[in-house]
């Protein structure tokens, strides 16, 4: 006796294979877009980390030149002391090498990927600090290099 086939609603091989090549290729795809978003997302932290770095840096340095009696170059020209007024003295300057700008000693610094550092002092007490970053950070590939530029009276300055 035979018995009746009964009628599959099933997917065929064919089905499945044409299902998983459109789930693999919509996958790619968001999978593509999230990567792209979290590489602009971190260049923009990168981006405003450096910023909030280089402002620190200068807000720190303008606050020790504000109460300065005089600024003198050291004997690297990267490096300078200031003469506060209860005789002691603060020395910062910038690490060519290590891309650094550090404050009392070279092995502490306080921000990183700094190219150049220029301190003007032609119009005493008007003091310009100019800080500027490197061309290239990891992770950042606009937008480069930052200069970020200050001046600061020094309320102490004695003639």
């Amino acid at each position: 006796m035979r018995f009746p086939r009964p009628e599959v609603d099933g997917f065929s091989l064919v089905e499945l294979l044409v299902a998983l090549a459109l789930a693999t290729l919509i996958a790619g795809a968001v999978g593509t877009f999230a990567l792209a978003w979290q590489g602009r997302t971190y260049a923009s932290y990168t981006e405003a980390q450096l910023h909030n770095d280089f402002r620190y840096a200068l807000n720190t340095i303008a606050h020790h030149v504000r109460k300065a009696n005089a600024i003198n170059q050291g004997y690297l020209s990267n490096s300078y002391t200031l003469t506060i007024p209860d005789d002691s003295s603060i020395t910062f300057g910038h690490h060519v090498t290590n891309q650094t700008l550090w404050l009392k000693k070279s092995t502490f610094p306080m921000c990183s990927y700094v190219a150049k550092f220029e301190v003007d002092m032609s119009e005493p007490p008007l003091v310009t600090l100019k800080l500027t970053s490197v061309d290239q950070v990891p992770g950042i590939k606009r937008g480069l290099p930052i200069t970020i530029t200050r001046q600061v009276r020094m309320r102490n300055y004695s003639r």
